[in-house]
């Protein structure tokens, strides 16, 4: 398509396991895009983009870290792939609707353009032919019977890691 990638590759997608580690860039960006992962309901993560090819992940059990990243992301502007799916996910990690200062979604957005690719991935191929981009039925596949499971917790953690965090930095 001509385009080309915005994302370097590889990436700079890091998980953040102490608090004091989140990366100086996200602390003094005005906006960051946002995302949560979860299973059944029940948070696994949340992960957050500053700038093309960075982005953190934080699992959802390391709360000092979790904490960290929720102050940052009440201070911002932010930007979602799926504001309904994304809120519910940050309430229950500590971070009700009411305290999240602005946001944009680019999923309503693409609704509103009437753009037919309304998925993040599609459009990430579509749009900026990045072939790199998988699903979650594709980094969930049973290698035995050939399904997803749909749960990030039985997935190689790099492998994790880079669907997870490649979210926000997509959007």
């Amino acid at each position: 398509n001509g385009i080309p990638d915005p994302t370097p590759w590889p990436p700079d997608y890091r998980e953040v396991t102490r608090a004091e580690d989140l990366p100086q860039a996200l602390i003094v960006a005005s906006e960051l895009a946002v995302d949560t992962e979860f299973q059944n309901g029940i948070p696994w993560s949340v992960q957050a983009s500053w700038a093309p090819g960075h982005a953190v992940l934080v699992r959802a059990e390391n709360r000092p870290a979790v904490a960290a990243l929720l102050h940052q992301l009440e201070r911002k502007h932010l930007i979602f792939q799926s504001f309904l799916d994304d809120v519910p996910m940050l309430a229950r990690l500590g971070l009700p609707l009411e305290r999240i200062r602005s946001f944009d979604d680019v999923m309503v957005m693409s609704y509103v353009l009437q753009d037919p690719a309304l998925g993040l991935k599609p459009q990430a191929r579509e749009r900026l032919g990045l072939t790199w981009v998988r699903d979650i039925d594709e980094v969930t596949r049973d290698p035995v019977t050939g399904k997803p499971h749909y749960d990030l917790s039985r997935v190689p953690f790099e492998e994790a890691l880079v669907y997870s965090a490649g979210d926000p930095d997509l959007t």
